[in-house]
């Protein structure tokens, strides 16, 4: 990668990595299934929308052509860079009331259809792809069984979320395929999608990033509806970092013992937030009870 980002783009980098920092810009080679236009115009948003609302700087970088699109080893790839800066929990708010007016036409089914089709990779390739012989097998099985079971229940979930309040999802606005709260994710045009803002808050209370009690107070400020609890409630089920790091093992072969042995000490801890955010939306908004959860 390093040779890559200096022969395309003319950065001379230390590390062999997709990201880097200089001069207070953090880059990151993304992948980009764009046309060369829809490129255009997602840079352009990127340009108009950072420096509106946030008055920082974000682009896609052009390369030695001049051109917003790169071919990789991998495909098509774009080098993104962003201001670095200091991102609270108030920069997401703010914008989400950006993105209010963007509409969509998302259906949950979508959503659970997605899961289903990610669950099945799981289960048909990449679980059987793990070799026996690695001594970390055991416990990445025992992450793995739990994490399909959580799947499954999240996908149940949000089955019953449609049958009892239809297959729309009515109220949206600009969030992201996933979230921490840094300048990079909070910005990267890869990364931002249309969809229930209760996507990114059940990422940011699966990763400790907000507090039980920061959670209701967004979700009172937000004047959240039982459909929309039950949109929450479903995503904290969904387990996206376990299936996030075991596919990009699979793609890449990376070594991710480490984060394995780190999910696995923390599987006790996440069932009981779960279990305290299942008792307290049941309560306060009528959804459905898991009567395991209880």
């Amino acid at each position: 990668m390093k040779s890559f980002i200096y022969d395309r783009y003319g950065y001379i980098l230390e590390e062999d990595k997709e990201s880097f920092d200089y001069e207070g810009f953090h880059f990151v080679i993304e992948r980009n299934e764009k046309s060369p236009q829809e490129t255009e115009e997602i840079n352009s948003f990127l340009r108009s929308f950072s420096q509106n609302l946030f008055n920082k700087k974000g682009y896609i970088v052009p390369n030695r052509n001049n051109a917003l699109i790169t071919l990789s080893e991998f495909g098509n790839v774009s080098l993104v860079a962003i201001e670095n800066f200091k991102v609270c929990l108030d920069d997401l708010i703010r914008m989400h009331q950006y993105g209010m007016n963007y509409d969509s036409k998302s259906k949950l089914s979508y959503i659970k259809n997605r899961w289903i089709n990610k669950l099945n990779l799981i289960e048909t390739k990449i679980a059987p792809s793990l070799k026996v012989d690695e001594y970390y097998y055991q416990l990445i099985m025992i992450c793995l069984t739990h994490a399909i079971g959580m799947a499954n229940n999240a996908i149940s979930y949000l089955e019953d979320t449609i049958i009892d309040y239809n297959d729309s999802l009515k109220v949206t606005t600009l969030t992201h395929k996933r979230i921490n709260l840094n300048s990079y994710d909070l910005l990267n045009p890869f990364n931002i999608i249309i969809d229930s803002p209760m996507r990114d808050f059940a990422e940011l209370y699966k990763n400790e990033l907000i507090s039980f009690e920061t959670l209701k107070s967004l979700l009172i400020q937000y004047q959240a509806t039982p459909k929309d609890v039950s949109i929450l409630f479903s995503r904290i089920l969904y387990p996206t970092k376990l299936f996030d790091l075991i596919e990009n093992d699979y793609l890449r072969r990376t070594d991710i013992t480490n984060e394995i042995e780190a999910y696995y000490k923390d599987i006790n801890q996440q069932m009981m937030k779960i279990k305290k955010i299942h008792n307290y939306l049941t309560m306060s908004y009528g959804i459905r009870k898991i009567n395991w959860l209880e």
